[in-house]
């Protein structure tokens, strides 16, 4: 009897166990989101928890005036980055979006602002090279990456992994309870046979 219970207790810890989420997430920025920032950095760094594919990355920077560069960046280890070169004080909204090394994009944003800064030595450039360089994000150079799909919306921006995951786990759960219920029932027939 001992054993029936140690099944049953096994197969309802394994049901609702939650689901492992192996997206990568992003740990840091350089400059930090929402810092106050008096000279323009010369690149914008993203760090992940782990090392993101060197394949569909993104990042866009919204200027104070409204104009809108992007670029393709560069990955090295876990830190995504792109050249920056920033025109004028204010707020700029950096959106990025890269594929995990699991394969799934994530996506999200963050802003800083600029205050009584100079802008960077760092050259606008409206293509990225062949060798995977990245083009100057500055308000002023052209767009160097058509984004597959549409900026994200500012509810999208808060929510970075909408692949799905949470309606998996559901699924997962719910198939979790099926099969510990039918290994109930099963143990009862057996009871009552034994009976």
């Amino acid at each position: 009897m001992k054993k029936t219970y140690a099944a049953l207790a096994l197969a309802t810890t394994i049901a609702f166990a939650p689901a492992a989420s192996a997206h990568d997430e992003l740990t840091g920025t350089t400059p930090k989101n929402g810092a106050t920032v008096t000279s323009a950095p010369s690149s914008l760094e993203l760090t992940f928890a782990e090392k993101p594919l060197a394949v569909g990355n993104q990042i866009s920077v919204k200027a104070p005036d409204g104009s809108t560069s992007k670029a393709t960046p560069k990955v090295d280890g876990s830190t995504v980055s792109a050249p920056f070169a920033g025109h004028g004080d204010g707020a700029y909204t950096v959106t990025w979006r890269v594929v995990s090394s699991d394969g799934h994009p994530i996506s999200g944003s963050y802003t800083f602002t600029l205050k009584g800064g100079t802008a960077s030595t760092a050259a606008p450039s409206s293509a990225a090279s062949s060798s995977g360089g990245a083009a100057s994000l500055s308000p002023r150079a052209t767009a160097t990456t058509t984004f597959d799909s549409p900026a994200p919306s500012p509810a999208a921006e808060a929510h970075q992994d909408a692949d799905g995951s949470a309606a998996w786990s559901v699924i997962a759960a719910v198939a979790g309870v099926v099969v510990v219920v039918g290994i109930g029932v099963a143990l009862m027939a057996r009871r009552r046979r034994g009976q």
